[in-house]
């Protein structure tokens, strides 16, 4: 089944077999995929972004990515 154009069984496999710090760094590990990818396809200012495959999303959001990563890094950081 999918959800959201996303094949729940993979989900299902990380959600059943690792613990929510875990989960939270494999997230950290992808968003960080992701962040890399937009900087290459991107190389000048401009409101939207290039997210890959027609999508766009907004610089503001894009920006919101590093907060987002900074968090979890601090997390996993107090759990160590």
């Amino acid at each position: 089944m999918k959800i959201d154009g996303i094949l729940m069984k993979d989900v299902e496999t990380i959600e059943n077999n690792y613990d929510n710090l875990e989960i939270l760094k494999i997230i950290r590990y992808l968003t960080g995929v992701v962040i890399n990818d937009i900087q290459f396809m991107n190389t000048t200012n401009k409101e939207y972004l290039d997210l890959g495959n027609d999508k766009k999303i907004k610089r503001k959001d894009f920006e919101r990515l590093y907060e987002y990563i900074k968090t979890i890094y601090s997390i996993t950081k107090d759990n160590e």
